[in-house]
């Protein structure tokens, strides 16, 4: 009990909650009763008991100093504008004590930053679980659709043809099937090689300038890259940059209608090194298009149903699995300025 932090944390929400509650009740009663008073003295005052002043008149009026008396419309309106004005205070004071009170709450009684910490790591975990899933399922209907398909046709265009040898048919009609066997097999390994690309591209194994170089070069739209040729991540990481430009540039050309598009990678703090592994070192990738703008990262609870973690909100959560963001400025008619910050090393 005595190493329970939550239970200590309560115990001094109680605490300072008697004290403030006592506090706040005093000021906000107090304030509440001199402001309505004051604002319909000259109502009841009537009633006040007759009182003999030093100058022997009897008045039935307040003594705010010796021989000073509360009396007359002068009076009475100077009372209702303090009580008015009071009356604003008392609010605005327990207004300010509401907050104090929430504060204290939030500080005392809310989750801890490791409580805090945990949830968000288990909502981003959920969410590389199911944009996993989803890239798994998509490429087995690439697999499925295309490729299979593919090397089924060819199958049985060779099969064809070898029925044609072995009864000694067509010779020229064996020859065009054995042909097109050959193009749709050379069209099936590109597909292959597009599918391997896209769970993780070779290029990485040089490291992410050559593999962002490559995806520049094969980019629908002209790229402009500036990156330094030595800055090195942790594979993870920069398998992560290497999805979040691809997709930013995707989304630029499909959807932006842009003609051009510049991606920067530097390295903050100090952490270009050969390892990668410096402290607080972060990869800061920013990709800007001129296209029309109007990009948004649209909350996972309002994405249309069955689109998954793809797209803006998949780059927010591939970074957010390990301590990144996404930082979006896309104004109505453009530019469009993405920026991803992540650490240089996925183990923090």
């Amino acid at each position: 009990m005595l190493a329970d932090g939550t239970g200590w944390r309560a115990l001094a929400f109680m605490l300072v909650e008697f004290t403030l509650g006592l506090a706040a009740f005093i000021v906000s009663v107090t304030l509440l009763a001199t402001s309505l008073g004051g604002a319909t003295y000259w109502f009841w005052s009537r009633w006040l008991p007759l009182q003999q002043g030093a100058d022997g008149v009897w008045r039935r009026a307040t003594e705010i100093l010796p021989g000073i008396y509360v009396e007359g419309w002068r009076w009475d309106l100077a009372y209702a504008v303090v009580g008015l004005i009071l009356l604003f205070v008392w609010a605005r004071a327990t207004l300010g004590l509401g907050h104090a009170f929430r504060g204290t709450v939030t500080a005392l009684l809310g989750p801890t930053r490791t409580a805090a910490r945990l949830t968000e790591v288990e909502r981003t975990r959920q969410e590389v679980v199911t944009d996993a899933d989803l890239r798994l399922r998509q490429i087995e209907r690439d697999l499925h659709d295309g490729t299979q398909a593919r090397l089924v046709a060819v199958a049985m265009q060779l099969g064809e043809a070898r029925d044609q040898l072995e009864r000694g048919g067509d010779a020229e009609h064996a020859r065009v099937l054995v042909g097109t066997a050959h193009d749709s097999t050379k069209e099936a390994m590109t597909e292959l090689r597009a599918i391997a690309r896209g769970i993780r591209p070779a290029s990485l194994d040089s490291g992410l300038a050559v593999a962002l170089e490559t995806l520049a070069a094969r980019s629908a739209l002209p790229v402009a890259l500036d990156v330094d040729a030595e800055v090195r991540a942790s594979p993870e990481v920069e398998a992560i940059a290497y999805y979040a430009v691809a997709e930013l540039l995707a989304n630029a050309s499909r959807h932006a209608g842009a003609n051009r598009a510049v991606v920067e990678v530097r390295v903050t703090d100090d952490g270009r090194t050969g390892s990668g592994a410096s402290g607080d070192a972060h990869l800061v990738l920013t990709v800007r298009d001129d296209g029309v703008g109007g990009a948004a990262i649209v909350p996972a609870d309002e994405r249309p149903a069955g689109t998954g973690g793809t797209g803006l909100r998949g780059i927010v959560a591939r970074a957010a699995a390990v301590d990144g963001h996404l930082e979006l400025v896309s104004p109505a008619g453009g530019p469009t300025v993405a920026t991803v910050t992540l650490p240089i090393s996925a183990a923090r």
